[in-house]
């Protein structure tokens, strides 16, 4: 009976004033100019791809070799919920000469990043992930001249994030030349 009065109570004109007021005001919307990204570490630079672009983060799924693959950085086919998916290595993909020459960082982050561009889906594996960051647009950089020269440049920019350089990956010319490649 005590919920039934409750909910049967004359409102207050200041309740309706309040959320009259509340429900009026302008809705911020997403600022312009602000990238959303992931950001990921392969070997020991980091990178940054636009986050409409990836479809899931997972833990690390067997790989299926395929015989008589004629390029280096496609690694073979993995299993994403059922669906035989191409795995490629972006760390052969966008290596420069001095990232070959570095060793790699061990450590237990590994996971498989499943992005989708223009109906396809791809899929790549990073030693460490960060999430989702947002970056200025202000904020980014022109890539350092030893990354523009590289006749294999899949980088916009270069942002600064948290004391570090994060290249920021250039989605159609990543997944054009994966594209590419299987043709």
């Amino acid at each position: 009976m005590a919920a039934v009065i409750l909910f049967e109570r004359e409102v207050p004109p200041e309740y309706i004033a309040e959320w009259t007021l509340h429900l009026s005001k302008k809705k911020e919307i997403d600022v312009p100019g602000l990238l959303s990204a992931l950001v990921f570490r392969i070997s020991q630079e980091w990178y940054a791809l636009e986050t409409r672009y990836v479809l899931e983060i997972t833990e690390e799924h067997v790989v299926h070799h395929i015989p008589h693959c004629k390029t280096n950085f496609i690694k073979g086919l993995v299993n994403i919920h059922g669906k035989i998916q191409i795995f490629f290595s972006l760390g052969d993909l966008i290596k420069t000469e001095a990232a070959a020459t570095e060793k790699p960082v061990k450590n237990n982050f590994k996971r498989m990043v499943v992005t989708e561009w223009n109906g396809a889906v791809w899929v790549f594996s990073v030693d460490e992930l960060y999430g989702i960051q947002r970056f200025s647009l202000d904020d980014m950089k022109k890539a350092p001249e030893t990354v523009i020269k590289s006749n294999r440049t899949y980088t916009r920019g270069v942002f600064n994030w948290k004391g570090k350089h994060a290249g920021y990956l250039d989605h159609e010319l990543l997944f054009t030349a994966l594209k590419k490649c299987l043709l």
